[in-house]
């Protein structure tokens, strides 16, 4: 039968460091290191942003990556890195909610119906309602 679950890659292995200020965040220092731990020179470390992200619907975690050389640069780029993906995230989530609502609107011309559970304005449904649009998302 075939693996179906890869092995690591031994060239791409990375030692993580957090690095954390509960009011905002924490950011993921990747340091490339060889299969056997040691330090990789011949790779460039990573730095990975997390911050969670209120909603209406509860909190969603939002991972991403900054482009930086250093920790001091990754703190300095860490909230331009966060808005571009939390701009991504509301375009994802706007091209989302266009696919459903014209999905919901061939539905209602074929004889698919809105009403009921479910439907445009029922629970799970589109429910709308917000003045300007938009999906609500705030920062911390």
């Amino acid at each position: 039968m075939a693996r179906r679950i890869p092995n690591p890659d031994a060239n791409g292995l990375f030692r993580e460091e957090t690095i954390s200020d509960p009011k905002v965040g924490a950011i993921r220092r990747m340091i490339p290191v060889t299969a056997d731990g040691l330090p990789d020179p011949s790779r460039d470390e990573k730095f990975l942003g997390e911050l969670t992200v209120m909603t209406p619907m509860g909190a969603l975690p939002l991972t991403f990556e900054i482009p930086a050389k250093s920790l001091a640069d990754a703190v300095a780029g860490f909230a331009d890195a966060a808005e571009k993906q939390l701009e991504r995230m509301q375009d994802e989530l706007r091209r989302l909610e266009l696919e459903q609502s014209s999905l919901l609107a061939k539905q209602a011309l074929v004889g698919g119906g809105l009403g009921g559970p479910g439907g445009a304005g029922g629970p799970g449904g589109l429910g709308g309602g917000r003045a300007g649009g938009g999906s609500g998302l705030i920062l911390p």
